[in-house]
Formats: C-alpha cells, structure tokens, sequence
C-alpha cells in the first residue's frame, strides 16, 4: 500500500512539472535562437536550468521537453559560448527527440546538427563529418532538396570541409546553400549573406582575394542593412574582411575593422566569450604586424 502511495504520488509530482515545464518552453522563442532573442532567453535561463533538471530527474520524454533542452542549449552556445553546457542539453535533446519523434523527424535533424557544430567548436572532430552527413540526408528526404534547412546542412557540412582544409569538397556545398537561399530568401536576407561570408571566407583560403573582398563588402552590406551596425554577424564579418586583409599584408586596413569589430563584440557578448577573445587576438596580431613595420 505504502509503495502504491508513492508511485500515485511520483505520478502526480512528474505530471505537474510537465505542466511546467510546457509553461517554460512556450515561453521561449520558438524559432531558432537569434541575437533579437537573447535577452528573452536570459530571463527564462534560471528556470530552464531547473526544468532540464526535472525533465532528467523524473524522466520527462515529450516534444516540449526536446524543444526546452534544445533552445536552452543555443542559447548557451551563442550569448555565452558555453558549448560544452550547449553539447549536454543537445545531447538529452536528441535522446528525448529520437525516442518520442523518430530518427528521421526534422526536429531529430535539427539536434543532430546543432550537436555536430557543438563538437566542432570544441574541436572534437570524430563525429562531426557522419553527423552532418545524416543531417543532411534525412533533410533531403524529408524536406526536399531545395529546403532552407537542407541549405543550412549544406552550409555547416561545407564548413566543416574547410575546417579540414578540403576547399574542393566545400566549395559546391556552399554554392547549392547559396542558391537555394537566393532563390527562397531573396538577394538582401541575413542568411543569404552568411552564404556570402562563408563563400567569401573559402576564396580567401584558395587566394581568390578580389573575388573574396567583392562577397565580404556584399555581406557587411546586408547585415548593417538587415541586422544593425552593432550585431554580433557584423562583427564577425568585418573580422572575416580584416583576415583577408592581414593575408594580403594590408594591416592598415585591417586594423579599423578589427577595432570596430572587438567593440561590437564586446558590447554584445563580453570580453569573456570566445568570438570577443579570437577577435582580441587577431586584434593584437595586426597591431603587433605594424609596430615591426615602425
């Protein structure tokens, strides 16, 4: 009787907290985590942390809970370059994901990607290429070739290629990403310019400069336009134009974008996180370029 008494109990106990944990995930932005959303997403944090809790605790497998553990995770990743927090909320994300929705559902695709570049930060390679490799295919099948999802698998797998140094398997990646965000989103859309930056950033690699320039300025275009002159993507673009230029050995003009780039990203993100810390450095590279050329 006393054990019938407890599981009633645990029963009602577990209800209650999906009850809650729905509340919390309803609140968040439902849609992919974006700069606009972080402020939103740093009042809900505390109870999200609390809600990923119980959902672990009292084994909470619903959509809303994948969803919570999902979102959680990109914000930690992007405001606060937390990606091994981020990697722990995609991965309970995927397991609920794939046990409730299946192996091939596009929120399952979503978890699968999302841990992928979560284990690229990290520089944990191994798994990385065959994650997005079956991102990719189960969008392709699922959604259909010409999807903005399946641009944004093109996109991440191109870019894990360049990581790697294989520029040739990368370069069709991110011309098929491009086209089909073109083609969908239109010539001025935030995400056509990140295909532009990436296709920019490939061209520097291989030399390409005049090509690579003409894409980066296109980029910096759209995101001042589209985002705002102090958006975290239009530092990382004016960071990716002054890369250009410190190949080039043109670190006069490196340097103004780089400054304004580190201010932006102070400004947004923090001295602390990892994007504000690589552009200090590139930063202190060209400075130190042009001291020696004193």
């Amino acid at each position: 009787c006393q054990k019938l008494t407890k599981i009633i109990l645990i029963f009602y106990i577990a209800t209650s907290l999906m009850q809650a944990v729905k509340a919390v995930a309803a609140e968040f932005p439902q849609e992919q985590i974006e700069f606009k959303h972080w402020a939103q997403c740093k009042a809900l944090l505390p109870c999200a942390i609390q809600c990923a809790e119980w959902i672990e605790h009292y084994g909470l497998e619903q959509v809303e809970s994948g969803f919570l553990l999902n979102q959680v995770g990109e914000y930690l990743s992007q405001a606060h370059g937390n990606y091994m927090q981020a990697q722990c909320m995609y991965e309970k994300a995927l397991a609920i994901r794939e046990k409730v929705l299946g192996t091939e559902h596009p929120d399952t695709a979503q978890s699968l990607n999302n841990l992928a570049v979560s284990y690229r930060r990290q520089g944990k390679h191994d798994l990385v290429l065959s994650l997005h490799q079956r991102v990719l295919a189960i969008r392709v099948k699922v959604l259909g070739e010409e999807h903005l999802d399946t641009a944004l698998s093109l996109n991440n797998l191109a870019f894990f290629y360049q990581t790697l140094g294989d520029n040739e398997q990368a370069l069709p990646l991110y011309q098929r990403a491009l086209t089909i965000r073109e083609k969908i989103l239109g010539m001025e859309h935030p995400s056509t310019a990140l295909s532009l930056s990436n296709l920019a950033s490939l061209y520097r690699k291989i030399g390409s400069y005049e090509e690579a320039v003409k894409l980066h300025l296109k980029a910096i275009e759209i995101r001042e336009k589209q985002l705002g002159a102090d958006h975290p993507k239009m530092a990382t673009s004016l960071h990716n134009l002054a890369l250009l230029y410190h190949d080039q050995g043109n670190f006069t003009q490196a340097l103004p974008l780089l400054e304004r780039a580190v201010a932006i990203l102070e400004k947004t993100l923090g001295a602390a996180h990892p994007w504000t810390q690589e552009g200090q450095a590139s930063l202190a590279r060209v400075r130190a370029a042009l001291e020696r050329a004193d």
